[in-house]
């Protein structure tokens, strides 16, 4: 396998651990982590006319392919990883928020 492929199996595996995750979650962070997503996922079929060209919008959404997709994340900070990131930090601050 080469590095490129492993590199996209291992992005793939990451967004699909997040995606598992979600379900043994509390409620809250649960509830606070899709409501995020529907936001973002939103955002993201309101700015690329082609989002389901994009191979881990697939992974994140959970939708299947219609065809192999074209390309395989969006760039710089529409990045799928990059979302989850900020996923995972606003819900540590909602957290600290609801905390105090």
């Amino acid at each position: 396998m080469d590095q490129e492929r492993e590199n996209r199996d291992q992005t793939i595996a990451q967004v699909e651990a997040f995606k598992n995750g979600i379900q043994h979650r509390n409620i809250e962070d649960m509830v606070f982590i899709m409501e995020e997503l529907k936001k973002i996922t939103d955002d993201l079929r309101a700015r690329y006319d082609d989002c389901e060209n994009y191979k881990l919008f697939h992974v994140l959404v959970g939708s299947s392919e219609k065809s192999p997709s074209e390309k395989f994340d969006f760039p710089g900070k529409d990045s799928i990883l990059e979302i989850i990131e900020r996923i995972e930090q606003a819900l540590k601050e909602h957290k600290k928020k609801v905390e105090n």
